[in-house]
């Protein structure tokens, strides 16, 4: 019996392998062939056009409103205040009394040294009739001296004498002075005992009650604060470091006021401080502003919000900030772009179905337009946004 033998067949030769594979390959080539005819994304476009309008660039900072001139009113005395003569808001005038402080004790005291006083000018008056009276005793025993009618020892006596008047005269002299002098301080003390005005004004703040027990020592107290005029006041504003570039003294304001929210006040820079101040952890600088208020409608102490005039251009061409903000959605943003802030540097414009990048040199901005000064003119259509078309 004759064995025939046959040769090993291929894996690659089954029917069934050989199809699959084909299979997978075919479905390959179709998604490649798919993907390259698939039609592009395709937008539509928002676009506007630059326009001339006039543009004013400010600057937004909050604060308070002060009197233009505050006088605070102490006391130099200790003791009770007695009576009360001036409130919240009273018209005052200069030298006029707001308050007295009981002296009955200071009255006292003056009525005793005043008693000192009479008693050393009479000791004075005293000393002065004995001192008259040894000099010519003096004089009488010298002149008897001379004739040899009384002794030496007797002219000593006398000279003695007059000399112990001469300096018991001078000492009750001194007395006198310095009675004269306790007197004059306590009669200085008792007209510090009426708390009087030291000028015209308005009473902003009384901080006393009658009864009330004052201590004067190392620190003044206050017990009144007047303020001179309130037709003209003060505006404090906190301005932001970033800020302080543009302000110049002279420049415009507008500031509102809870209590009047559709009233709009004018305010004048007058002064802006070197001394900084932090406010929240941010550096901020004192700004004062000039305030008529002739009408005395606004307070002191009153929030305001202010817009500050640093910049104004009468007919701008301008484009919405949207505008220098926005790229395709196809051209990324470079890394660590902060999309959200104006750049200033170039605008998407469309002509006809597609749109170009134009370099633009930007000015003046006041937050929600921005002054184009090179690049594209009124006729351009500057793209705001894109939308895809579905």
């Amino acid at each position: 019996m004759r064995e025939i033998l046959k040769a090993p067949r291929s894996g690659w030769a089954k029917p069934w392998k050989l199809a699959l594979v084909l299979g997978c390959l075919a479905v390959v080539l179709a998604c490649v062939a798919a993907w390259g005819l698939w039609p592009e994304d395709e937008y539509s476009y928002v676009t506007v056009r630059p326009h001339h309008a006039p543009l004013v660039v400010t600057v937004r900072a909050s604060g308070t409103l002060e009197p233009m001139n505050t006088v605070k009113v102490g006391a130099e005395l200790s003791g009770t205040i007695r009576t009360v003569h001036k409130d919240f808001n009273d018209t005052v005038r200069k030298g006029e009394v707001l308050a007295r402080f009981d002296v009955t004790e200071l009255q006292a005291q003056s009525d005793r040294l005043e008693a000192q006083l009479a008693m050393a000018v009479a000791n004075e008056r005293s000393g002065t009739v004995q001192l008259t009276e040894d000099r010519r005793e003096y004089a009488r025993k010298k002149k008897l001296r001379s004739r040899g009618v009384v002794s030496q020892k007797d002219l000593d006596l006398a000279l003695y004498a007059l000399q112990r008047s001469e300096a018991a005269c001078s000492s009750r002299k001194s007395e006198v002075q310095a009675a004269r002098a306790e007197l004059r301080e306590l009669q200085h003390k008792l007209a510090k005992a009426d708390i009087v005005s030291p000028v015209d004004g308005l009473v902003l703040e009384r901080k006393v009650e009658a009864g009330q027990a004052v201590a004067s020592g190392f620190q003044t107290p206050e017990l009144f604060i007047l303020v001179s005029d309130l037709s003209s006041m003060k505006l404090l504003l906190n301005i932001d470091e970033a800020d302080t570039g543009p302000l110049r003294v002279g420049q415009a304001a507008s500031f509102r006021v809870d209590a009047y929210p559709h009233a709009l006040f004018p305010a004048t820079l007058t002064k802006l401080r070197y001394a900084p101040e932090r406010d929240g952890g941010v550096v901020v600088y004192k700004a004062e502003f000039a305030v008529d208020n002739a009408s005395l409608r606004l307070r002191p102490g009153m929030t305001a919000t202010a817009d500050i005039t640093v910049a104004e251009v009468e007919r701008a061409l301008v484009v919405p900030n949207a505008t220098l903000r926005f790229r395709p959605p196809e051209v990324p943003s470079a890394p660590g772009q902060d999309r959200s802030k104006v750049d200033g540097k170039s605008l998407w414009v469309q002509n006809g179905e597609s749109i170009a990048e134009v370099q633009v040199r930007t000015g003046k901005t006041d937050g929600r337009f921005t002054e184009i000064l090179d690049g594209v003119g009124p006729e351009s259509e500057v793209v705001v946004s894109a939308r895809r078309v579905e």
